[in-house]
């Protein structure tokens, strides 16, 4: 776990975790202040039969124009993966705020809430998707403001909570860019804590 911590032109990973194996593990970033850098303020490269668990909250990226992302998470053949990201303030950066990407035979649940990703390069804040095998993601977005938040579906299955309310009854508010079967699905339906 990380907190209450300040990271200033980092030329590498301020918090980060490689899972690999049969390894669980839980990382835990909250309450830091990252400015500028070379490379990203959190990564998670999972690729583990393990449980895996990712909580962010309450941190302040400013990406200065030189930092690649604030979040990036590659999951890859996790069968259990839990990401909880609320209260990140996260512009700035040359990439997207928040970019994860799902691939193999992972099961991600993922519930951002209260999230600004704001001035990153391309306009674009929040970027999820598949990249192959046969991946399930289950998503709630709740509260967040973003230039763009992007959904992209193309081999596993893409569910979201109240996806046709995003921008309604849910409080999102920027661009929803979705492609390919991103299912809607009732609130609650997901059980995502």
């Amino acid at each position: 776990s990380v907190g209450g911590s300040t990271f200033s032109n980092i030329t590498g990973v301020s918090a980060g975790t490689n899972i690999i194996n049969s390894a669980a593990q839980n990382l835990t970033v909250t309450s830091c202040n990252s400015t500028g850098g070379a490379v990203k303020f959190v990564v998670a490269d999972v690729n583990t039969t393990g449980t895996v668990g990712l909580t962010v909250t309450n941190n302040t990226v400013n990406g200065g124009g030189v930092l690649l992302r604030g979040l990036d998470c590659a999951i890859r053949n996790t069968p259990n993966f839990l990401g909880l990201i609320s209260g990140n303030n996260i512009t700035g950066c040359q990439g997207e705020g928040i970019q994860m990407s799902v691939r193999g035979t992972s099961n991600a649940r993922l519930r951002f809430t209260g999230n600004r990703t704001l001035g990153n390069q391309f306009n674009t804040g929040v970027n999820i998707f598949d990249v192959s095998g046969t991946p399930s993601i289950g998503a709630i977005f709740t509260n967040n403001t973003s230039d763009r938040f992007i959904l992209t579906q193309t081999v596993g299955t893409f569910r979201v909570e109240q996806l046709g309310q995003f921008n309604g009854a849910s409080g999102n508010a920027g661009i929803l860019a979705v492609s390919g079967t991103v299912v809607d699905v009732a609130a609650g339906s997901l059980g995502i804590p």
